[in-house]
């Protein structure tokens, strides 16, 4: 007697969970900033000359990001943009492909896994593309439902359109983004090239130069590609920024955050005078680019990052002592200041003796913060004062 057929369960036959795409895009889904960057970054790797950013007031709104980029056949977007963990660099080389009215331009490459294309994400659990190139389109809604893959074309279409680009739209379902920083976020994370503009609501981006430099070197780092450090002084700078501190930029994109750490040892305490003046940026050639993690969030751990790291802080620690004479008497001025009402009750030789204490204190300890050199030169003043009080009690006496 034959057995009966064993009824199989397929309701859970889904190999990836609901939004496992959403879920291990790391801080690209959950952070705006990182997930524009991205775009942005994307829209460079396709050879665009223009990226244009709208960002809506409010929720339920579209967000768009446009580039004229190659743009992609509809073969092509599969077989690229589908393909989870795209090896870029395999598949179509680390230089980046110009539409044919920009032979001759040269850039290279900043992704290497394409997880950055999936930055609309971030917004909402689906979204939709467009791309063009040769004259003829395809539109794509992608949808991160559960099913055999961690994301699907749900929707698929084909138009006419002259030229080449591509635009990706989201219904914006959270993290709304701030229009104002992240034009302020673009400008910090890409250098100035006058063949890449990037516009957010019609607003140009003043991406990142060097003004305000005030010495350059190059670094010498032995069986490394070349590197340049610039010292930039804010007072002089044609724009203020908001980041301080030593930054990393590689093919003309910052690595991760400035600071004044580097690796895993601080050069500076960042509330101290000079630290909050001059800021070191590094630029280094795409011959760094195998050295950084995907998300751009920081370099790999490493021999060449480790030489690249030590050249840097002795170069800022070089820098720290030609610089800091100058500020010697901005800084502990500033502390007199501070203290300005108990200053005048000295004596003219107190006054003397506390002036001398805090620029010798800023030169012998140059990475003293300005807090801690206030409470000093407050001390020594309530010595002052309470010697000379002993002293006009013996006097009296």
């Amino acid at each position: 007697m034959a057995k009966p057929k064993r009824k199989v369960d397929d309701s859970t036959g889904s190999l990836f969970e609901e939004n496992y795409l959403v879920r291990t895009l790391g801080h690209i889904a959950h952070d705006p900033e990182i997930a524009l960057t991205e775009l942005v970054a994307n829209a460079w790797d396709a050879g665009a000359s223009l990226v244009d950013l709208i960002i809506p007031p409010t929720h339920s709104l579209v967000l768009t990001v446009q580039d004229d980029g190659h743009g992609m056949t509809a073969a092509q977007f599969r077989a690229r943009w589908m393909k989870l963990g795209f090896d870029r660099t395999k598949h179509q080389g680390s230089n980046v492909e110009f539409p044919p009215e920009r032979k001759g331009w040269r850039r290279r490459a900043y992704g290497h896994n394409g997880v950055g294309r999936h930055g609309l994400l971030c917004f909402a659990d689906q979204y939709s593309v467009e791309t063009w190139r040769g004259d003829k389109g395809a539109s794509f809604e992608i949808g991160t439902r559960g099913q055999e893959s961690p994301f699907n074309i749900e929707k698929e279409g084909a138009f006419l359109r002259a030229g080449h680009g591509t635009k990706l739209s989201v219904m914006v379902e959270r993290h709304l983004p701030n229009p104002d920083r992240i034009r302020d976020i673009l400008s910090a994370r890409f250098l100035h090239d006058p063949q890449f503009v990037v516009r957010v609501n019609g607003q140009s981006v003043e991406l990142a130069d060097q003004t305000g430099l005030i010495e350059r070197m190059n670094l010498s780092i032995e069986g490394c590609p070349p590197a340049e450090a610039y010292v930039v002084d804010s007072t002089r700078a044609g724009k203020s920024t908001i980041y301080q501190g030593i930054a990393f930029w590689v093919n003309g994109r910052l690595v991760g955050t400035p600071g004044w750490v580097v690796g895993s040892e601080a050069v500076l305490d960042g509330r101290a005078r000079f630290a909050k003046r001059y800021s070191i940026v590094v630029k280094t050639s795409d011959g760094w680019m195998s050295e950084i993690e995907p998300d751009w969030a920081r370099f790999k751990n490493g021999p060449a990052v480790d030489a690249l790291f030590a050249a840097v802080r002795q170069y800022a620690q070089k820098v720290f002592a030609s610089l800091s004479s100058t500020l010697v008497e901005e800084s502990s001025e500033e502390a007199l200041i501070r203290n300005r009402e108990q200053f005048k009750e000295l004596s003219q030789l107190g006054r003397a003796e506390v002036a001398t204490f805090a620029r010798e204190l800023v030169k012998s300890t140059p990475t003293v913060s300005q807090d801690v050199l206030s409470a000093a030169v407050q001390a020594l003043i309530n010595l002052e004062k309470a010697r000379g009080g002993a002293n006009a009690v013996q006097l009296s006496d």
